[in-house]
């Protein structure tokens, strides 16, 4: 499939890159920034240096047309929604990374982004969570991927919702994120001597863009309306999500049994890990990966239910989620099962991580990675703490890209 990355410059566009240029299905034919238009990607970015020749473009959609078959755009908000009527004019399919088009209401959207730049695609896209939307997502025209923090919280909360287990009401999340999620900022706070060794809160309260899109999605998956109550952080380091949900359970539900419910529903789910009993999300563990652990925790003396995840700010959620889209398109041509474990099915293990949830009718907790700030050519050889791996037979001199890709869980 050729595909094209519009905003290839940005931290959520240089880790698709880096996906994309080692996927076996996929050929980036096509990679824009208006501020890099012209210079080749190699230089702007060493370590794709030898992966490929391509020289970023100007952002212009009609350039695009009848080269592409799939477009992935990693514009900002208000800035991506032109781009991504143009392309739907022409009946190129998008996975959209900014915010444009996650909220279905566009009273809701003027609120906290301003007037929407293209209001006749509202509501149509598809949420690009595949535990939750893939029938959908196999179709779909146009996909919003989900946001980061949202990310860390749907996938440990979602199946409890589902269930009726747990109120709508009352539910906190206590989140922190590395500050990769933020773009390349000269914001002064992201400064390295602000961050190191500093954590602070932000936004607190219903003052963050992601709380409508989290009760939006919660909304949908309960049944009826659901309010969050949202205090997100800034962690001292680049890539990074840990993310806790505490709930009220609606009746008695143990740790054991609240983890059997999260057991239930990512039956099958490759890239969704319900961690043993008493074992804690890390983001050690899902760092580099398109892994998602979650698990469940009772509180002992108080009735509240809470849940831990561990997610990617740059990973999964973002380049990794609007991956998942094209993918279940080939999946759903080229494999004879929708849970398959071929290569097909593996796609997701070509994205950093998205989320690694911990939940329990007491505490949900989350964890991610986000993308590095610049990869290293060490990025394309092996995650960050494992062990040098066995060259193959197909091993050249540009590493991982010429290794076959089966029963790969990380990403570079």
């Amino acid at each position: 499939m050729r595909v094209a990355v519009v905003g290839a410059s940005g931290y959520t566009g240089l880790e698709l890159m880096r996906i994309l240029l080692q996927h076996p299905h996929f050929e980036v034919v096509a990679a824009t920034s208006e501020q890099r238009a012209g210079m080749p990607v190699g230089d702007a970015f060493p370590s794709l240096r030898g992966c490929q020749e391509l020289v970023f473009e100007a952002n212009d959609p009609s350039n695009l047309i009848g080269r592409i078959d799939f477009a992935f755009c990693a514009l900002p908000h208000a800035a991506s929604a032109p781009t991504v009527c143009a392309l739907r004019e022409a009946n190129i399919p998008v996975a959209d990374l900014s915010a444009d088009f996650r909220l279905r209401d566009a009273a809701v959207y003027a609120e906290w982004y301003g007037d929407h730049p293209a209001p006749e695609l509202i509501g149509t896209a598809v949420y690009g969570l595949p535990e939750f939307h893939r029938g959908d997502l196999e179709k779909a025209p146009l996909v919003a991927v989900p946001g980061c923090y949202p990310t860390s919280v749907l996938l440990p909360l979602v199946p409890f919702l589902r269930a009726g287990l747990i109120e709508t009401e009352g539910l906190v999340v206590d989140a922190k994120s590395g500050v990769s999620g933020a773009g390349r900022s000269s914001d002064p706070k992201f400064l390295y001597a602000e961050r190191d060794g500093n954590c602070e809160a932000y936004k607190v309260g219903y003052a963050h863009r992601h709380v409508p899109e989290m009760e939006q999605e919660a909304s949908a998956a309960a049944g009826q309306g659901v309010k969050i109550s949202f205090i997100p952080h800034l962690l001292p380091t680049t890539r990074g999500m840990a993310t806790s949900v505490y709930a009220r359970p609606r009746s008695g539900l143990s740790a054991r049994a609240a983890r059997e419910v999260l057991a239930e529903a990512y039956d099958g789910e490759r890239f969704v890990r319900v961690l043993p009993e008493g074992e804690t999300p890390s983001l050690a563990t899902v760092r580099g990966s398109n892994f998602c652990d979650v698990a469940a925790f009772g509180a002992q003396r108080q009735p509240d239910p809470a849940v831990d995840a561990r997610q990617s700010g740059q990973g999964r959620e973002r380049p990794g989620g609007p991956m998942r889209q094209p993918d279940e398109r080939l999946r759903r041509r080229n494999r004879p099962s929708r849970r398959s474990t071929g290569a097909l099915a593996g796609s997701r293990e070509f994205l950093p991580q998205r989320v690694s949830g911990r939940g329990a009718c007491h505490s949900l907790q989350t964890v991610a990675a986000g993308p590095p700030t610049r990869p290293t050519p060490g990025d394309f050889q092996r995650p960050v703490g494992e062990a040098p791996r066995a060259p193959s037979k197909s091993t050249s001199a540009q590493g991982t890209l010429s290794q076959p890709f089966e029963g790969r869980g990380r990403v570079p």
